[in-house]
């Protein structure tokens, strides 16, 4: 986008500048997380240093008629995770601290991958419950307007995962068996399981590398 866009510039956490303007980790790292997936996204070409601003929690940026963002730290999904909040009309871009939205079923399900940090996201939710937004726009994808609501539904079924991966993994259980029982006992993904299934990219994303991200905090957690 930056390509057409030449006066825009990219907000992104300070931990993220390196990355961007040097990708070569970041792409590797994407392709032993995602495998194929990764490469149906594509590898992700360098940004121009002077193109970036670093965002840090609390800056505020006016971009034009009247609307402002406001850079809310989020981390958990990630260590660099940033949302954004627009005053004006009260909405949060989420980024990846809110989970996926799938509009087709109106749902909400995790986006975990490792390294994930379960206690560091709820943190993260209550923050952003802490604003009281009116509408959130996740990055995927699309906009809701119960989001007080979102959020907390959200922290109820990323606890139910994190209790899930924990019992299973003090049983000596691993992958299959915690994606079994959030099959049954979760009832958005219940709901949402042939379409996850079926799916080129969901089948590997959020029954494997999101479940994946409980294991390991998990695991990190009972050591």
């Amino acid at each position: 986008m930056l390509k057409f866009l030449p006066n825009a510039k990219v907000l992104v956490h300070p931990r993220g500048v390196p990355h961007l303007v040097n990708p070569e980790k970041l792409w590797s790292q994407s392709k032993q997380v995602l495998g194929r997936v990764a490469e149906v996204f594509g590898e992700p070409e360098a940004v121009p240093e002077d193109r970036i601003i670093a965002a840090s929690d609390g800056m505020t940026f006016d971009v034009g008629n009247n609307v402002c963002l406001t850079a809310v730290e989020t981390l958990g999904h990630a260590s660099h995770n940033l949302s954004y909040y627009e005053p004006l009309h009260g909405g949060i871009f989420s980024g990846d601290a809110a989970g996926i939205y799938v509009c087709d079923f109106d749902a909400v399900v995790p986006t975990t991958p490792p390294p994930f940090r379960l206690d560091t996201a709820l943190a993260s939710l209550d923050k952003l419950v802490s604003l009281q937004p009116s509408a959130l726009y996740y990055s995927h994808f699309g906009k809701v307007s119960d989001a007080v609501k979102r959020l907390r539904d959200y922290g109820v079924q990323l606890r139910l995962w994190g209790r899930i991966a924990e019992e299973e993994i003090k049983r000596g259980h691993g992958l299959k068996e915690v994606q079994e029982r959030i099959l049954v006992e979760d009832k958005v993904m219940k709901k949402l399981e042939g379409f996850i299934k079926s799916h080129p990219i969901y089948a590997k994303t959020m029954l494997e590398n999101n479940v994946q991200g409980f294991i390991d905090f998990a695991e990190k957690v009972q050591t």
